[in-house]
């Protein structure tokens, strides 16, 4: 039960990741840019959170020194994630960068086997193997005109491995997710604002109500849905299995943006949205085999 928990939040998690990107247009219609958008995803929810986690259901929001460093480290890394990513778009298509920002499940896969020691099933390494294929023939590197941006995507999937790895490895599976959610969103938008900060780039603010009002659903979606779902998905199954059914975030963007937006689905995404699906479909029925 625990397991299959891990897989619906997982994929769950995916889904909403994935939808995201339509409403990313309407926020780039409000001349929001990427480093705005990022701070406030992060940001809006933090005293909703604070409320809940505080008088709702009364937990103890202190931390540990131990903790404190655990739970920092991930909010920057999460941020990180979000500043490199958008970055890369300048330089990148969207889907390209996107494309590959996924090469992250198969760098938490090294770290946990190479730096953890834990020895991968065969059904992890087949399930890597397709949905990686899969990803790869999503990407038009056509869209490739400086180095930059690749270098900026591939900062983005560091920062997420090591995001993913950190909430595995650290005290955050013991602890209320609530509670992890809140620090997490805390710190990274720390981390944002001082880097919109330094680099002197302007969070926008002058919104109109029914804007500020997006903004809230947006926010709410990403965090309480996407970000909680991902957290609780590593929790009961593990990085390396949450971030192989994290492939399925793309093939979310391209049927919404097929459905919504008539855009192109060729042969070769079709083909490899069939990887994908695979890899989710084999890793989740071999598990149910071993639980057997």
């Amino acid at each position: 039960m625990k397991n299959k928990l891990g897989y619906l939040y997982a994929i769950s998690s995916a889904i909403i990741y994935g939808i995201m990107p339509i409403f990313t247009k309407s926020l780039i219609n409000f001349g929001i840019n990427p480093i705005t958008s990022s701070f406030y995803r992060m940001f809006l929810w933090l005293l909703p959170i604070f409320i809940y986690c505080k008088f709702i259901i009364k937990i103890d929001l202190s931390l540990k020194k131990k903790e404190l460093i655990e739970v920092f480290l991930a909010g920057a890394l999460f941020g990180g994630t979000s500043i490199t990513l958008f970055s890369s778009y300048k330089y990148l298509g969207a889907g390209c960068a996107e494309s590959i920002h996924f090469i992250y499940p198969c760098i938490i896969f090294i770290i946990m086997s190479f730096v953890f020691k834990n020895k991968p099933s065969k059904a992890e390494i087949l399930a890597l193997i397709l949905s990686c294929i899969g990803v790869l023939m999503l990407a038009d590197f056509s869209d490739v005109h400086e180095l930059s941006g690749v270098i900026y995507a591939v900062l983005s999937a560091f920062f997420f491995a090591f995001y993913s790895v950190s909430i595995e490895k650290s005290n955050m599976p013991n602890m209320n997710v609530m509670k992890s959610l809140f620090y997490v969103n805390f710190f990274g938008a720390i981390v944002i604002g001082l880097y919109a900060l330094v680099l002197k780039i302007p969070i926008k603010y002058d919104f109109s109500h029914g804007q500020w009002g997006f903004l809230l659903v947006y926010s709410f979606f990403l965090t309480i849905g996407a970000t909680l779902l991902y957290q609780l998905a590593i929790f009961k199954i593990g990085a390396t299995k949450t971030g192989i059914l994290s492939t399925a975030e793309p093939i979310v963007s391209l049927i919404a943006g097929f459905i919504i937006f008539s855009e192109d689905m060729g042969i070769n995404k079709i083909v490899a949205i069939i990887f994908i699906v695979l890899a989710a479909i084999y890793i989740v029925r071999r598990q149910d085999k071993v639980n057997e």
